[in-house]
């Protein structure tokens, strides 16, 4: 350890650099490359760490809709979630082939517009497939749009989409899924600046002979309220499969028959009696006419009850419920 200073040689020191008398070794020009500008209207420290819960959304999406779209298309179609990154709006955007069918849609009570988009060889493969064909991915794309048959094949698949996409989010927050228009021209998707971020999830649908993508973009200023949901790792499948299997188990026990009985009285009598018992033998019980009766589940004693006479049928009225002993 160093030696350490006395209060005289603090005060010396302090009143050598306030009087100039010692240089402090601050006032020489920074080097060229020594800072490096930092920009606070860019929204890049946002974007840092996952979001499982937002993966996992898509996830159980994929699930539901590769059970909706192949019941749609009488055949088996793969769908799998390949990557969930964040990205800026506008490289994504950049990134898009020609032509491709563009969705925007709203998730409510969320603020923003979010975007799904359908690669051109996607719509292409499951309009041949929807049609009878194994699907192929050797199409003639450039300078063609989609005809009015192919926007309203479109339509109808893209609802199945956002119908299991709003299923899918329901454990973790309740959305409606609206969707609000579709669009050809990547110029008028415009959901947000071209410099916003965005979560971008890549799923891949996979048909006979073929591959094809989907995408789901959400700005971050869109789903930053659930943020704190959607980092969190609580919501798992095992959860809501465990939750599944507890309201089946509960909703079975509750349909199990029970053997309940009830005991008018007792009586102590000797062998020679029961040998001498015959029809029209009158046994007198200990208890008196109005004593509470012991009401016992599957042979243990739980209730006291009174008897009586319902729309002509014996019946007892609970007058206490017996808590079991520790």
């Amino acid at each position: 350890m160093g030696e350490v200073l006395s209060q005289e040689e603090v005060d010396a020191l302090l009143a050598g650099l306030t009087g100039g008398n010692i240089k402090s070794g601050t006032d020489a020009p920074a080097k060229d490359g020594a800072f490096a500008p930092y920009d606070f209207t860019n929204q890049d420290r946002v974007v840092r760490g996952k979001l499982p819960t937002l993966e996992m959304v898509h996830e159980r999406f994929t699930r539901f809709f590769r059970q909706s779209i192949s019941g749609a298309m009488q055949r088996i179609v793969d769908v799998n979630m390949l990557n969930a990154d964040m990205t800026k709006f506008g490289e994504f955007m950049r990134g898009q082939s020609i032509p491709s069918s563009y969705h925007i849609f709203r998730l409510d009570p969320l603020k923003g517009s979010s975007l799904l988009v359908l690669e051109g060889k996607l719509v292409y493969t499951m309009v041949n497939s929807f049609f009878g064909g194994k699907g192929t991915s050797y199409y003639k794309m450039e300078g063609r749009d989609f005809t009015p048959i192919e926007n309203r094949l479109i339509k109808t698949v893209v609802d199945i989409m956002l119908r299991d996409y709003a299923r899918a989010w329901q454990p973790v927050q309740k959305l409606d899924v609206i969707h609000m228009r579709s669009e050809v021209n990547p110029q008028f998707v415009s959901i947000v600046t071209t410099s916003d971020p965005v979560w971008v999830v890549e799923i891949e649908m996979s048909f006979e002979d073929v591959s094809e993508k989907l995408f789901f973009c959400l700005p971050y200023s869109t789903i930053e309220p659930l943020k704190e949901k959607l980092r969190a790792r609580f919501q798992s499948e095992s959860m809501d499969t465990e939750n599944t299997w507890a309201g089946r188990i509960k909703e079975s026990l509750r349909q199990v028959p029970i053997d309940l009985r009830v005991r008018l009285g007792t009586s102590e009598i000797t062998a020679r009696e029961v040998m001498n018992l015959k029809v029209g033998d009158i046994l007198p019980l200990k208890e008196r006419n109005g004593t509470a009766l012991n009401v016992y589940l599957e042979d243990v004693l739980k209730f006291r009850a009174v008897g009586g006479v319902t729309r002509g049928s014996k019946s007892i009225q609970i007058t206490d419920i017996l808590k079991q002993e520790p």
